[in-house]
């Protein structure tokens, strides 16, 4: 096994703590890329500490994104990329954040000092008795932390830094690329795999320590078309029979635990959630079905498009598949 390279975790601490200060909340109201200003913030202060380091190629790019490469010292090796996002959620504000660290922690409930209301204790996450002794950064509870993303970003800028500090250790180049937008479903619309040039990358954006995913929770997908023309009033009950049909094909997907993001209508161990939705030919009042299939457990969402009176033209069908598989290390 590898050994494991002793980072700077004073350091370390020290960039998580700056990070999180930047609001680089996502806002899915605007079409505006970068959606906040805050990303633009961050990434401007990334690029710097990057040029610091000596870092290759390092450069914001026009929609927001950060890039460098940390050469290699390895003659005819594969470029690998580091990868996060600079965005946090929108679900809680991240102005004006105030972390609050715990040293050596002891176990027990965590209160947060901003809100004494809000408590961070066993019962609901029992993952915290695994932790005792360990340093823990939690929000006072009037904001999110933003630790997703922005301790990706701390632990892959400790980990460059560390490589320039230690020539010594063998690696190829490494691409590092810092997204935005990815909280709002719009990280990857302007990465240029390309230029990425990696034959694989990391995203450090994951559960505990240890854990690597190697398929994501919703990376598989499958759009189908399907025309319903001439299908009259009177013959508006057969749709039962076509769900428990794209039902069935639902059931035969694998059921498989979602780790993290759920999508909704989804519980952790469900199979897929299938959408229905209607192609937009038409400015046509739509209507809306939702079924439970009691043979596969898959809940089926039917948006039927009315283009005339008591007439189904076309559906279009979107099936999302939970697939996140972990490697424990």
């Amino acid at each position: 096994m590898a050994e494991l390279a002793n980072l700077n975790r004073e350091r370390l601490l020290e960039r998580f703590l700056r990070y999180v200060k930047v609001n680089t909340t996502a806002n899915a109201e605007t079409q505006v890329y970068p959606s906040s200003e805050g990303q633009w913030e961050l990434g401007r202060m990334i690029l710097a500490e990057l040029e610091e380091l000596g870092a290759q190629d390092a450069h914001v790019d026009e929609y927001g994104l950060v890039w460098a490469m940390i050469p290699g010292n390895v003659e005819d090796t594969p470029t690998i990329g580091w990868n996060s996002h600079l965005d946090t959620s929108p679900e809680t504000t991240g102005e004006n954040v105030k972390p609050h660290v715990i040293q050596s922690y002891e176990g027990g409930d965590i209160p947060l000092a901003g809100d004494s209301s809000k408590i961070i204790t066993i019962a609901e996450n029992p993952e915290l008795n695994d932790l005792i002794g360990k340093t823990l950064i939690t929000t006072d509870g009037t904001t999110l932390l933003g630790g997703d993303d922005k301790a990706g970003i701390a632990i892959i800028m400790e980990s460059a830094h560390y490589l320039t500090e230690h020539p010594e250790i063998k690696h190829g180049p490494i691409r590092i690329l810092f997204t935005c937008d990815e909280e709002i479903g719009r990280g990857v619309n302007h990465v240029d795999i390309d230029k990425m040039g990696a034959v694989a990358a990391y995203t450090l954006d994951g559960g505990g320590a240890g854990d690597i995913d190697v398929e994501t929770f919703s990376a598989d997908g499958l759009t189908e078309i399907g025309n319903r023309s001439g299908v009259r009033s009177e013959n508006l009950g057969s749709r039962t029979t076509v769900l428990c049909l794209i039902a069935g094909i639902g059931r035969n997907f694998p059921s498989t635990t979602v780790n993290q993001k759920l999508q909704p209508g989804m519980k952790k161990g469900s199979r897929p959630t299938i959408w229905m939705e209607p192609t937009r030919r038409h400015s046509r009042p739509t209507f809306c079905v939702t079924e439970r299939s009691i043979l596969s457990n898959v809940i089926v969402t039917t948006h039927f498009a009315i283009t005339s009176v008591f007439r189904i033209r076309t559906v279009q069908i979107r099936f999302v598949l939970p697939m996140t598989r972990c490697m424990r290390m």
